[in-house]
């Protein structure tokens, strides 16, 4: 299934699975996203670390912009047992901080609670997601779909190919920084996080 939404500057594609299957990314789009990864990703990661990104997903999203009518981004969820699993998202340099990547997690979460789920997890090195994550998640509280979530941080050593960004990645607020400050960047570290939220009743 394949839907779409758009912005003044992005339109945003849905490819969407059904339930046992996976996204079939035709060549286009398949050369296109790792394009846009080996643009927002460091070297280090490999186009076969890429590839594994966006196999076995159930929902795979697009950007496209408009005045350019070229992609630069993707995001991708997998539907696990119980949980809806953040599998990636990737932005080229240039459009990054453009409001993107929060469209991609309302977007995933949407998705998610739509499917039933009540537990999101992502693993990351960086704060940005963790900060991005929850306000998309602060925007469903506002909206009234869900009335809270917690958040649970699992170190996990040497889980990713070395660091992905160009440099340390920092974000606006210092209180989630400083988590992430014990991360071992060079050596892959990352934190698995986990996001229970607790539906409206």
């Amino acid at each position: 299934m394949i839907s779409k939404e758009s912005t003044e500057k992005y339109s945003i594609t849905k490819h969407k699975a059904a339930w046992g299957r996976s996204i079939d990314l035709d060549k286009s789009e398949f050369k296109d996203a790792i394009r846009v990864a080996k643009n927002a990703f460091t070297p280090t990661a490999s186009e076969r670390w890429i590839t594994g990104l966006l196999t076995a997903n159930n929902l795979l999203l697009s950007a496209c912009r408009k005045d350019l009518n070229i992609k630069v981004g993707f995001a991708a969820s997998e539907y696990q047992t119980d949980e809806c699993h953040f599998v990636t998202a990737f932005i080229a340099r240039s459009e990054q901080s453009n409001g993107i990547y929060y469209i991609f997690n309302k977007l995933r979460i949407s998705d998610g609670l739509d499917e039933g789920f009540s537990i999101f997890t992502v693993t990351t090195q960086n704060p940005n997601v963790e900060r991005g994550v929850s306000r998309a998640m602060q925007y469903f509280i506002n909206q009234g779909n869900i009335s809270s979530y917690s958040l649970t941080r699992e170190l996990r050593r040497r889980t990713l190919p070395k660091m992905l960004t160009p440099c340390v990645p920092r974000c606006p607020d210092e209180s989630i920084n400083s988590k992430y400050y014990s991360l071992n960047y060079k050596k892959g570290d990352a934190f698995r996080l986990t996001f229970s939220v607790e539906r409206r009743k």
